[in-house]
């Protein structure tokens, strides 16, 4: 099996990757790299081949959009990391502990699939005191 067009596997410029297509950055470290997917046209090839899913970066539990501007892909293993995050995010939020959100990405050269996605929660209140809580997903 090789690499999907579009999709590196290790360590961009790696010159032999296993038969897998993999090439491995650290020992132990089997993670993909998606370095070359630097269009939309690309990362929907991978969307077709099972390897990334479409999400909405700020997610539409807490009223993000399914429009262009708040999708970003992902490989489907980091989805229940996120679902983890929403849902201790939902928690908070019942309690009245955080009250506002952003959502940040960081990305590795000029790939449009995210490093990291970064949740940016706090409870603004009407006082001095403002608690936040700011969890990452790192992606590869």
């Amino acid at each position: 099996m090789s690499a999907a067009p579009g999709l590196a596997t290790g360590k961009p410029g790696a010159e032999k990757p296993d038969e897998e297509g993999v090439v491995i950055r650290e020992e132990g470290d089997m993670r993909p790299d998606f370095s070359q997917v630097t269009s939309r046209a690309a990362a929907e090839q991978l969307v077709k081949q099972g390897r990334l899913v479409r999400i909405l970066i700020f997610p539409a539990e807490f009223g993000g959009e399914d429009v262009p501007e708040n999708q970003t892909y992902v490989p489907p293993a980091i989805i229940e990391a996120l679902d983890m995050v929403k849902c201790t995010m939902s928690r908070f939020i019942a309690r009245g502990l955080i009250d506002w959100m952003s959502v940040t990405q960081a990305w590795h050269g000029e790939s449009i699939v995210p490093a990291r996605i970064t949740f940016h929660c706090m409870n603004k209140g009407k006082g001095e005191t403002k608690d936040s809580f700011t969890p990452s997903v790192d992606v590869w």
